[in-house]
């Protein structure tokens, strides 16, 4: 059950990228690309890095380099570096570019999911999409051959659902990053009359 709970919580974790951690800023050697390493909170690991910001005096980008995609340049100090991060398979080392300046640190934010030997998952997971991942639990149960409760109906019934969950925390995380920063301001309607 443990096993089956563990990787129903990966499946969902990682693919509906509903657990998104900040990691506190941290010094960046001036002029190095690096190598820096991820250091994930204990039993999750990086699915992905959503935003990167380089904080202090930086190299300007190329904007001109039209293989790269800048989603945003923010104000001030803070740049936000859309494609920073060249992770080799073990998603653990990157490399930053272009190569800070003197006095930089980065921050991120990336989405995380549980390890394989993880004993437990975040609060916010388990309050918010518990159920969702008990449905991938019982799937991966009534899937496995040769059991006395082996039920492939009720097994795709649950992984439907699993499924269906899985976007709708997707849909959830996408919404609220474009929601994030936004004001609404009525406006009158008509003549003001």
């Amino acid at each position: 059950m443990t096993v089956a709970l563990r990787q129903a919580a990966i499946e969902f974790m990682k693919e509906s990228e509903c657990y998104v951690y900040t990691v506190s800023s941290f010094p960046l050697s001036a002029n190095s690309t690096g190598p820096y390493q991820h250091v994930p909170p204990t039993d999750l690991q990086l699915a992905g890095v959503l935003e990167a910001w380089i904080i202090g005096a930086s190299t300007p980008m190329d904007l001109s380099n039209p293989t790269l995609e800048y989603l945003a340049v923010s104000t001030n100090t803070a740049m936000l570096y859309p494609t920073v991060f060249l992770s080799g398979d073990d998603n653990i080392n990157f490399s930053v570019w272009p190569a800070p300046g003197a006095n930089c640190a980065m921050t991120y934010r990336a989405s995380l999911y549980p390890t394989q030997t993880a004993a437990t998952i975040p609060d916010y997971v388990f309050n918010t999409w518990g159920e969702a991942i008990s449905l991938g639990a019982r799937e991966r149960l009534l899937k496995l051959p040769n059991k006395a409760w082996t039920n492939e109906a009720l097994a795709q019934a649950y992984g439907a659902q699993f499924r269906g969950l899985i976007n709708r925390a997707r849909i959830s995380k996408l919404r609220a990053a474009t929601r994030a920063g936004q004001r609404v301001t009525p406006q009158p309607f008509g003549n003001g009359a």
